[in-house]
């Protein structure tokens, strides 16, 4: 096993690849972030047609002597076209996102919702209820038009680590190092 600073890099940008095509998933099928289990049954089900050669390929990977480089290339490929199929507001995306779920769950892959891998890790001082009133400041700061305001919560949010995402359905917030 190669391990070093910039496979640990790699690996992270890699899951948060995963993640990010997720979360836009559950965000536009109106699955609340609370409640986002990665579990299948928070998504849409069935497998969409497409999905089943990703499946094929991905458990032939597996059976090659649990060849993880294949797999890992097949769950790429997946969340490559669960991006574009999302780009053209296709229904396919949210299936296919199951099968991702699916497929990355015996290699220990996607086990928490999107919403706890962003918000994961340590903010000193700040808590996410903290986090949620200076959003919530920030979103009364923009309804008034207060634009210099709402810019300044973003970006003093941004210096204590947290990164703002402003979507059609509400703002949503990462972690960041």
């Amino acid at each position: 096993i190669d391990y070093n600073e910039n496979s640990l890099r790699e690996a992270k940008a890699a899951l948060t690849r995963f993640y990010h095509g997720l979360r836009e998933i559950y965000a536009e099928s109106g699955i609340r972030a609370a409640d986002c289990l990665t579990d299948s049954a928070t998504l849409p089900g069935g497998r969409a047609e497409r999905a089943e050669s990703y499946v094929t390929r991905f458990r032939s990977a597996m059976e090659d002597d649990f060849n993880t480089p294949s797999a890992l290339s097949v769950l790429f490929e997946l969340v490559k076209d669960i991006n574009q199929l999302r780009k053209e507001n296709h229904p396919d995306a949210a299936l296919l996102g199951r099968t991702l779920v699916e497929l990355a769950a015996p290699l220990g892959l996607l086990q928490q919702s999107p919403e706890s891998f962003f918000q994961g890790g340590v903010v000193e001082g700040l808590s996410a209820d903290e986090i949620g009133e200076w959003i919530e400041k920030r979103k009364n700061a923009r309804s008034e038009k207060n634009w210099a305001e709402s810019d300044r919560i973003r970006d003093w949010l941004l210096e204590q680590g947290v990164e703002l995402n402003d979507t059609r359905e509400g703002t949503t917030w990462s972690r960041v190092d």
